[in-house]
């Protein structure tokens, strides 16, 4: 009877140890997929702020930046000159040029050029109607200092990798350059010059970023650039503007930025208009 029980044990154990085997390489290779996933397949890293979405890396794209992506492509000789023989430039530049020299952006965490780029330009263009003259004009003459930023700093022929991240970094970094002087040529066209002549303008500014975005990024960015102007005039201003027209988040924005961001400079007591460095 004990030589039939080793003769069974004996008997199973080759298939149980190769079922076993089998077992364990099966685990190896979902937690090997796990951790590539996890990990972003080695070309990225997972975002909290985005839903720990994964960030791909330079030339990388897909929802786990496991594929090349898209390389660089030539685009028109306009899109190097947006403003065209006349000077105004148009919403559609992020798609036509932008998005069309990095398809390997598209559907990147960071992509800008339409989900943040043309939607907030699109949606000054479709309010500037509710600004004064003043700002009409400070609207298009952010849209093209914007726009030739990103073809000075961007969109260069010499560029043959897609670096998303960057792109998107460049961009909000030429921001606030142009709210304060997106014309060189005339200074007294910016932010600073709105807030002491045009307060409501600002408000429209801030209430229309927050309404296209929902971008705290962006509207902080904005509420930074006005308080190294005059924070008497956002505070006392701006501020009351905005919780009467029922946009008490972004007025709770000021006090916060306003602690956390010394001003640079202000306006005087006589109201003479500030002159912000770039």
């Amino acid at each position: 009877m004990a030589r039939m029980i080793v003769f069974l044990l004996v008997s199973a154990w080759p298939p149980a140890c190769l079922g076993l085997q089998n077992h364990l390489q099966r685990v190896a290779a979902g937690a090997e997929a796990e951790a590539g996933l996890f990990c972003c397949s080695g070309h990225g890293h997972r975002a909290p702020l985005l839903n720990f979405a994964c960030v791909c890396n330079a030339g990388w794209a897909g929802s786990d930046c496991s594929a090349p992506a898209a390389p660089p492509q030539n685009v028109s000789a306009a899109c190097y000159n947006p403003g065209g023989s006349n000077g105004v430039a148009t919403c559609a530049w992020y798609s036509v040029c932008l998005a069309e020299r990095f398809p390997g952006c598209e559907d990147h965490a960071h992509e800008y050029a339409i989900s943040f780029g043309q939607k907030y330009c699109q949606r000054f263009t479709d309010n500037a109607a509710r600004f004064s003259s003043a700002g009409q004009i400070w609207i298009e003459s952010v849209k093209l200092c914007l726009q030739e930023e990103l073809v000075t700093d961007v969109l260069s022929p010499s560029v043959n990798v897609a670096d998303c991240t960057q792109i998107r970094r460049t961009a909000f970094d030429s921001h606030p350059r142009c709210y304060v002087q997106p014309d060189k040529s005339d200074p007294s066209i910016g932010i600073c010059h709105l807030m002491v002549t045009n307060p409501r303008d600002i408000v429209l500014i801030l209430e229309t970023t927050w309404d296209a975005l929902l971008a705290l990024e962006s509207v902080k960015q904005i509420i930074d650039t006005a308080i190294g102007c005059a924070l008497q005039a956002l505070q006392h201003i701006v501020k009351p503007l905005l919780l009467q027209d029922g946009y008490s988040e972004v007025a709770a924005l000021i006090d916060i930025q306003s602690m956390a961001t010394p001003a640079t400079s202000s306006t005087s007591e006589r109201g003479e208009v500030c002159q912000m460095g770039k």
